[in-house]
Formats: structure tokens, C-alpha cells, sequence
């Protein structure tokens, strides 16, 4: 892990020139010599699973139903489905204090008056034992499920993301496959691989259609958001008569923490603005098409703002540090 004095720099905070960095505040929950549940409520599902790096391990002063703050480094890669997920590696631990820790409200939220409290010592539970599934309500209409997320977003998980959009991704109801109108997914790049992208899930219940058309592939960002998880159960192939908890991490954006990336924090790597030129060679092809059908030949030298806007930045703050060419925000050399 890191050095305490480092946490005053903000060195640590990038990964590849790219801000990349949770602040997350819980409960150390059955922890074991790769990482730890960090608790934040009282539905073991939605618990985020902190890794120890290599080397690494967990102070001995730290056990079970010990409160922590953890500064985190947030990895994208694909599971065992091909799935992007996200993964959480400590890069420091200390004490929570009392002003860090979630009130009893905010950790009951939503809770069954008849659910007996959950044993932090021995072994993992069942699936199903204190745990609710974060499908019955995180991302649908259990206004308990949302309260108690807020207040665990408030109390301690934020992330702050900075990269350029890959792909966007129609949202779906994990239980019906049926399209959910008020979010879909973005996929983040920091890194050229893909293998390394990081799922985030743009939550907007009036306004997604701006969104939409707003974030596209090319588009430098900035997220800042929360970590969530998708927990359920499967049969465990060794034994039919048992299930497994399976847990899938991402991030879960409102849209108001969606920001136009500065040039300071897209570092003008060679894919970045490969990215970038692609979007905006697409751009000029649309415009281009449009101007045929709709604009008389010669009436529009340059595009106009409403238009750059329809195309590839509409609804994100404008950013002094980029140059818009195309309609599309490059960084400045």
C-alpha cells in the first residue's frame, strides 16, 4: 500500500495520466489473505469485495466488524461471463471515525423489523441467509432500496473516474431482459486494451434522451459516481443442492456527475486522439449527410453551436482546455 504522507499529493490518485480513485467507508466483513468484504449496509449482497494487493495485507489492528476508510483503485476487466466488471485494490486503510460511519437510519433503511442481525464471525453465510438480492430494487422502483443507497453514497462510496467513452450500451432488466429507458451503459477507456474497460451506468430518469446523444464513442469525461453491486445466486456445479452468491461490481453515475474531461486530465495519449478523430470524422459524415437533405448547398460553411451540440457534446459544460473541431472537444497541444 501506499504511504500515509502520500495521500496528501494527488500523484496516486491517476492511473495513466487519468484520474482513477474511490473513497469508500465501511465495515470489514469475513475477511480473508486476498481482500475483505467492506460492509456499507445491512444487505450483505451490496457489499463491495477490496482487494489486498500482492504483498499486501491487512493491519492487524483491522478485524472483523472493525470500521475502516478505504482509498481505492478502481480496475475494469471481463469475468467468467465476458462481462466487464470492476475490481476494487486497496491502496490505503485507516480507522473510520464516528463522523465517517453511517447512522443506525442509514444502515437499517429498507430492513425487515423480523431480520436477525448478521454474525461477523465464523463462516461466510448462505446466500439468502441476510442478504437481499440488489436486483429487487437498487435499479427499479423500491424507494427503500434507493434511500438506503443515497445514504450509503453520502456516508462513504464515491469514485472519480476521468478517460474517453469506448461504447455505449442499451440497459436491461437482469430479470425480464426487457429495455430500461432511464439508463444505459458506458463503457470507459483509460488504457488502449480492451480488455481494461470500465462499466459505469448513466442513471437519468428524465433527461436520458440528452444523454444519449451526448455520450458517444470519442468523448473525453469525467464520471463521478458510486460503486454498486449486482449480487444473485446459482446452482454450484459441484453440488446442485447448494448455491453460489455471485457479485458483479460497476459504477452507477447520476448524470449530474458527468463532466466534460479537461486536458489536464486526458493526457493526449496516441489512442486518445485516434478516439477522438474517429468521433469526429463520424460527426462531419452525419453533418455532412444532414446539410444534402436539409440545408441548401453552401448555407452552412460552419456548423453552429446547437448543432455541435445535437452532434457530440450536447448538455456537457464546455471546457476551455479543449479545442472543439468537428464537434468534438480535442485536447489543446
Amino acid at each position: 500500500m501506499i504511504p500515509r504522507e502520500v495521500l496528501a499529493s494527488d500523484g496516486y490518485k491517476k492511473v495513466n495520466g487519468m484520474w482513477n480513485i474511490g473513497w469508500m467507508t465501511g465495515m470489514v466483513d469475513f475477511p480473508q489473505a486476498t481482500g475483505f468484504w467492506l460492509r456499507q449496509t445491512w444487505k450483505l449482497g451490496q457489499s463491495p469485495w477490496i482487494e489486498l494487493a500482492q504483498g499486501d495485507r491487512l493491519d492487524s489492528r483491522f478485524k472483523a466488524g472493525s470500521w475502516v476508510k478505504v482509498w481505492a483503485r478502481v480496475r475494469g476487466e471481463r469475468d467468467a461471463d465476458g462481462e466487464p466488471v470492476i475490481r476494487l485494490t486497496a491502496l490505503f486503510i485507516d480507522g473510520a471515525s464516528a463522523l465517517d460511519v453511517p447512522s443506525a437510519e442509514t444502515w437499517n433503511v429498507g430492513r425487515p423489523a423480523d431480520l436477525p442481525d448478521a454474525i461477523l464471525a465464523g463462516t461466510m453465510p448462505k446466500p439468502g441467509d441476510f442478504w437481499v438480492p440488489s436486483e429487487s430494487g437498487l435499479d427499479g422502483a423500491d424507494s427503500d432500496s434507493v434511500r438506503l443507497m443515497q445514504s450509503v453514497q453520502r456516508a462513504g462510496n464515491q469514485v472519480r473516474l476521468t478517460g474517453v467513452i469506448d461504447s455505449v450500451v442499451p440497459a436491461v432488466d437482469h430479470q425480464t431482459g426487457e429495455p430500461l429507458h432511464d439508463r444505459f451503459w458506458v463503457m470507459l477507456r483509460q488504457h488502449r486494451g480492451d480488455d481494461t474497460l470500465i462499466p459505469a451506468k448513466i442513471v437519468d430518469e428524465r433527461r436520458i434522451g440528452l444523454w444519449r446523444k451526448a455520450l458517444l464513442r470519442g468523448v473525453p469525461v469525467t464520471l463521478l459516481g458510486a460503486i454498486r453491486v449486482r449480487a444473485f445466486e446459482i446452482p454450484d456445479p459441484d453440488d446442485t443442492s447448494k448455491s453460489r452468491l455471485i457479485q458483479k461490481q460497476y459504477l452507477r453515475v447520476q448524470a449530474g456527475g458527468v463532466q466534460t474531461a479537461g486536458a489536464a486530465d486526458i493526457p493526449a495519449h496516441d489512442w486518445v486522439r485516434e478516439m477522438i478523430l474517429e468521433r469526429r470524422d463520424e460527426n462531419m459524415r452525419l453533418r455532412a449527410g444532414r446539410d444534402r437533405t436539409r440545408v441548401a448547398p453552401g448555407a452552412m460553411a460552419t456548423a453552429s453551436p446547437a448543432l455541435r451540440q445535437e452532434d457530440g457534446a450536447a448538455g456537457l459544460p464546455h471546457n476551455p482546455n479543449f479545442v472543439e473541431k468537428g464537434g468534438i472537444p480535442i485536447p489543446a497541444a
